[in-house]
């Protein structure tokens, strides 16, 4: 189902209807049921690996908070991670072990390869295994106790809304907020609509514009311009951020409607001026869970036994992010997109007092905003391709300007030429200009602009959903 599209639209406003006529005491169970019930609706298998990490992650918590000796919550904690994560491991990269399994095999001489495990990956399996991660950190570490109503836990952790690439949401401030009682608020439908609307005009009209743009430059086959594909990358980029941060905007709208003030995940991204201010602003959700639970826990892990020094640090923000890429699929792309990553991070902390002396310059802060989307833009096509050979590929065919075919020509009267402006217009007004805060900025405007607003959004959506919508880029993560 896409969070974008007419079906989802539908079912979540029958879900606040009926969320609303329901006393208090009873919200919650509408939430759980909406939420298994989308996945079951969606695919059983879906559901049913939902309810096993539920089930599991509910009554390890109860387990590890019965635990009053450090050492056995320490002992408790450690059971459930590793339960955890091998059940992650074996959905996720299930196809690890039987590339492993292939290579034994042919070691041993057996004509018969090791058949591989074809799982389809659960709509948001990773998100709620963080979510259950970081939930069982906070039961050990004391910051509240393990929650008894399995009801609570099941709207907590699938919230339909985000169920389909996040925010990722911390159970010290989700938790409470659902045992919260919660009243029909005006400003609540206001600026969810807003933000919904906003949400749908990023994902079905400015990534469809990127992605008919850029669609055959993708081709493998495809002779094009070296000045074209570095266009394309460029645009590639900005079709992620569109989509994502679209969806994030339609969660946290939908949030809204029940009275939820979800986590904020992007914050002007392309003004970062390095790339460890770029993760400040860019899936702040996941970047600041990965800094709580693998960085923090790792580099004090590794400061006490190993070095104190600063290549301590480094090579647990390295090894931090390239967990990070390797979340994201078992594919070699996402491990060279950790190891980018972490690598570039890892040399901003030694170099972090030069850095600050040139940054206090613009020269040097624009340079530090170019060299910061240049790396991002780079990594980012380890996304768009299927392994790291056509990945390498593109890169040469972007460095070759001897090449001047291209498959787009602009051209005035072309309408590749007026999306490609209708895109910069757009970035400029959300970067500079909104703010990624669509619903403070409106609120600063008066009705008839407002409404105007409104009315070019919705007929921009009604437009764009004439032609196809692109595949979801992140629901595979």
């Amino acid at each position: 189902m896409n969070p974008a599209g007419p079906y989802f639209i539908g079912f979540l406003l029958a879900v606040v209807l009926a969320y609303y006529l329901v006393p208090n005491r009873f919200r919650n169970h509408v939430i759980s049921m909406a939420s298994v019930g989308l996945l079951a609706w969606i695919d059983l298998w879906f559901a049913g690996a939902f309810l096993v990490v539920t089930l599991m992650n509910f009554s390890a918590a109860i387990w590890i908070d019965s635990k009053h000796q450090l050492k056995q919550r320490h002992q408790a904690l450690l059971l459930s991670l590793l339960g955890n994560i091998a059940l992650l491991v074996a959905i996720k990269h299930s196809n690890i072990f039987h590339r492993i399994g292939d290579l034994f095999s042919n070691w041993l001489g057996s004509p018969n390869p090791i058949p591989a495990l074809n799982w389809i990956l659960p709509l948001g399996f990773s998100y709620y295994m963080f979510q259950a991660l970081g939930y069982q950190f906070e039961v050990y570490r004391k910051s509240h106790p393990a929650e008894k109503s399995l009801i609570n836990f099941i709207a907590f952790l699938g919230f339909f809304p985000k169920i389909f690439a996040g925010p990722l949401e911390r159970s010290t401030g989700f938790l409470p907020a659902l045992k919260t009682p919660r009243v029909l608020e005006y400003d609540n439908f206001s600026h969810g609509f807003r933000l919904i609307l906003w949400g749908v005009f990023k994902f079905i009209v400015i990534s469809n514009w990127i992605g008919s743009i850029i669609e055959t430059s993708y081709i493998p086959d495809s002779e094009t311009s070296g000045l074209y594909m570095m266009l394309s990358m460029v645009l590639y980029t900005l079709q992620v951020y569109t989509e994502f941060s679209g969806y994030t905007d339609i969660a946290l709208g939908s949030g809204r409607l029940f009275g939820f003030q979800l986590t904020q995940n992007f914050r002007q991204p392309f003004l970062a001026k390095s790339l460890s201010d770029f993760w400040r602003r860019w899936h702040i959700s996941l970047s600041t869970w990965v800094m709580d639970y693998i960085y923090t826990p790792l580099s004090l892990w590794i400061s006490l036994r190993i070095s104190p020094r600063k290549w301590g640090i480094m090579a647990s923000i390295f090894i931090s992010f390239l967990l990070l890429g390797i979340w994201h699929g078992s594919s070699w792309n996402f491990v060279i997109f950790g190891m980018i990553q972490g690598s570039i991070l890892a040399i901003e902390i030694i170099s972090l007092r030069s850095r600050k002396k040139h940054l206090s310059n613009p020269l040097g802060r624009i340079a530090g905003h170019i060299s910061t989307m240049a790396i991002f833009v780079v990594s980012a096509q380890f996304f768009k391709t299927n392994n790291y050979h056509e990945t390498l590929n593109w890169f040469r065919k972007a460095l070759d300007f001897s090449n001047s075919n291209s498959s787009l020509t602009f051209e005035y009267n072309q309408w590749p030429t007026y999306h490609l402006i209708a895109i910069l217009i757009f970035f400029v007004f959300d970067q500079f200009v909104v703010r990624n805060n669509i619903e403070k900025w409106l609120d600063k405007r008066n009705a008839v602009l407002r409404w105007l607003f409104y009315s070019l959004l919705i007929y921009a959506i009604i437009a764009g959903t004439e032609s196809s919508v692109q595949p979801l880029i992140y629901q595979g993560f």
